[in-house]
């Protein structure tokens, strides 16, 4: 108890003087005169100083409280000890943690272009512009998130991310992610979706770690002469074989000429094969790899749970999408058809479906340690 109180009374101070320095942040970002209501802030600026006043004082109230009772100490620092040591406290802090992050990524997006700044525009009334004001407080959460949990960890509590916190951020992740990317703007949308642009890059750059991935549990299945080891090898040759076509084979990376079969067959003259089968074959190769993935991703979960059907994939060793990614397969799908914000959106649906991939292989790994627990629970019982 005595370590939780002296970690609790630093935890106390750090987070008194982040909030100023919060606040200070907050008064410094620009106003618009159109909007200055008092001292030449605007009714909303003021909102947000008075909460932050509040909560600071809320913070020194506690601290006072803290050093001068020890009965009070005692009882409220044991029910926050209570609280760590459970699975949702962890859970609900990653999750903050992950959100929160995104937010300030979209922040940083906002007030490093052309068009956005922190200097926003109030009278725009926007999901950048309030990321822009309440930016002071997102910086400030996200640091009380992790002060929470090194705090935790020094005490002895488990801090790393729960199942369940993986389970929950992998269905908020698909539509955080599309609001961030639809918060900059129709301009800086279409221009993030355009070739080598930031989303292709992430797509690539997704699909060359999750081939990584799966060819290192690949790897360690094969030494456990698990059937499984066959799927991650095809399953990580895929995931690189896509990742080559995102960028066309370096085409542009190392200015390599086209040639003239790729001029003549490719569709966009690019070095990759779905666009020589767009043109061959006068099909849309992005319509099947989303009903291909969709497939994958929707019906062979749905089999799965069948008994019979899913001792079958044990059996043969093909690892099925886990359920909990159908929401954002749905959503990767839906956006492939162009029918959303601007008509372009299928490089944001490639990078989702290159997320989803990702996702089957960690689901995969926290599967394979679980079992590896089960083995070593069940020999120790035995022995």
């Amino acid at each position: 108890m005595d370590d939780f109180v002296k970690s609790f009374k630093v935890f106390l101070a750090t987070a008194i003087i982040e909030g100023v320095f919060s606040l200070v942040y907050l008064l410094a970002i620009s106003s618009d005169p159109k909007t200055v209501w008092l001292l030449g802030y605007s009714r909303s600026r003021w909102a947000l100083i008075l909460f932050g006043l509040a909560l600071i004082g809320i913070l020194v109230g506690i601290t006072i409280k803290t050093y001068h009772g020890s009965h009070w100490t005692e009882r409220f620092t044991g029910k926050l000890q209570a609280l760590s040591q459970k699975e949702a406290t962890i859970t609900i802090l990653w999750l903050i943690f992950l959100v929160v992050f995104s937010l300030l990524i979209a922040v940083w997006w906002l007030s490093t272009s052309t068009r956005w700044t922190f200097h926003v525009d109030p009278a725009i009334y926007s999901f950048g512009s309030y990321l822009a004001r309440l930016a002071p407080f997102l910086i400030w959460l996200e640091l009380l998130v992790i002060q929470s949990l090194i705090m935790m960890a020094r005490l002895g509590v488990r801090v790393l991310p729960s199942y369940r916190a993986l389970q929950v951020a992998s269905v908020l992740v698909f539509p955080v992610l599309l609001l961030l990317f639809k918060s900059l703007g129709e301009e800086h949308y279409r221009e993030i979706n355009k070739e080598d642009r930031l989303i292709e890059w992430l797509t690539f750059g997704v699909l060359v770690l999750t081939a990584l991935l799966a060819l290192i549990q690949g790897v360690f299945a094969k030494r456990k002469k698990n059937p499984a080891a066959y799927f991650l090898f095809l399953f990580s040759l895929a995931c690189l074989l896509f990742a080559m076509e995102e960028i066309s084979w370096g085409q542009r990376v190392f200015n390599l000429e086209v040639g003239e079969y790729f001029m003549e067959h490719s569709d966009q003259q690019e070095i990759n094969i779905h666009n020589v089968v767009n043109k061959s074959f006068n099909v849309r190769t992005k319509y099947i790899a989303a009903w291909a993935l969709m497939a994958y991703g929707i019906v062979s979960p749905l089999l799965a749970m069948v008994r019979k059907v899913g001792l079958f994939f044990d059996k043969v060793g093909f690892i099925p999408s886990p359920l909990v990614l159908i929401p954002g397969y749905l959503l990767a799908a839906g956006l492939t058809w162009d029918r959303f914000f601007t008509g372009q959106d299928e490089e944001v649906a490639e990078f989702f479906f290159s997320l989803l991939l990702c996702l089957v292989v960690i689901y995969q790994y926290w599967g394979s340690q679980t079992i590896t627990d089960r083995e070593v629970n069940a020999h120790v019982a035995g022995s």
